[in-house]
């Protein structure tokens, strides 16, 4: 059966990489089982494909390498799919320290790479000449591969006949999910609004984390209220204000529901946090929406003409979630 070696190595600036235990949670897993990767040439390119499913930082990864000791190989983290020419999200120097078979744990949890159902990063292998290698796995087609996601050899397409995979197992940070807090504000009509989300927070997704208030007043003007200063009880316009100054605003929405001359609560305000935090909706989003484990407090602000000024508003509950 045809083999394949790969040497290993971590640096990540002065710090060291290499660690021999781990306290986040498994999420993905690639087997070493029957097959050895080259990773003693510098001319090869390894990529292995991730997709994590487990909402969180990425705490790092478990590779088994094989060689003498002090073999070495440099190891770096990009986020996207395969094969991927962008920037390092984190990159080290390994050295292994025994000689045989040795399992590692590299630790890149300073990096701060964010990480979700739906992401993917790739882990990079570029050997030395110091004779490190690395174990995995290879099932014949049309046998199923022991992990779904492919391994690249030196630019797009999967390695020779798609069976091949880098072993390894990568253990996430968790983070908790969004939890609504605080008390909406009962409208002019009597509609208490409420909110909800779909999707992961992320610190680095384009999308996929939209947070709406609904029973709200229809065709009515409105923003997300944000903050990064924690929760909040304040009075504010006839309800509360659940968010910490300073407080930050989003571009303006519109509350959407039945058309005019309906005067009801059909009303949704919803934005794409994700898509705002990147810069996608416009606006000004504070810079602390691409830092991850930043915990953000939100929550719907509109009109409502029911009720005098200064108290014509409506206000929902707060919702706070962590950016992995």
């Amino acid at each position: 059966m045809l083999q394949r070696f790969i040497s290993l190595a971590l640096a990540l600036g002065s710090a060291t990489a290499l660690a021999f235990g781990q306290t986040g949670t498994l999420d993905q897993a690639s087997p070493w089982t029957n097959a050895n990767y080259n990773g003693a040439a510098p001319s090869l390119t390894w990529q292995q494909e991730v997709r994590p499913a487990l909402n969180g930082i990425l705490e790092g990864f478990s590779l088994q390498l094989t060689g003498n000791a002090g073999a070495q190989v440099d190891v770096t983290v990009r986020v996207g799919p395969g094969w991927n020419t962008g920037p390092a999200a984190f990159n080290a120097l390994l050295t292994k320290q025994t000689s045989g078979n040795e399992v590692v744990f590299v630790d890149c949890s300073s990096a701060g790479i964010g990480v979700g159902s739906g992401s993917s990063f790739v882990i990079e292998l570029v050997g030395n000449n110091t004779g490190c290698g690395m174990n995995g796995s290879y099932v014949a087609p049309p046998g199923t591969p022991l992990y779904a996601p492919l391994l690249y050899l030196g630019g797009p397409g999967c390695f020779a006949d798609c069976g091949w995979r880098i072993g390894f197992e990568s253990y996430v940070l968790t983070v908790p999910a969004p939890v609504a807090y605080c008390t909406p504000k009962t409208n002019s009509l009597g509609c208490v609004p409420a909110v909800a989300f779909t999707g992961s927070p992320s610190a680095t997704a384009a999308s996929g984390f939209s947070v709406s208030a609904s029973q709200v007043r229809n065709n009515r003007a409105g923003l997300c209220l944000y903050s990064a200063s924690g929760r909040a009880a304040v009075p504010f316009t006839g309800g509360t204000l659940c968010l910490a100054t300073p407080v930050r605003r989003s571009i303006p929405l519109q509350s959407g529901g039945n058309p005019q001359p309906a005067n009801d609560c059909s009303g949704i305000y919803s934005i794409d946090l994700n898509a705002f935090g990147r810069g996608a909706l416009g606006g000004h989003p504070a810079p602390f929406l691409s830092a991850p484990g930043t915990v953000v407090q939100a929550q719907f602000w509109g009109t409502d003409p029911g009720f005098p000024a200064p108290n014509s508003t409506t206000l929902s509950e707060g919702i706070e979630f962590t950016l992995p």
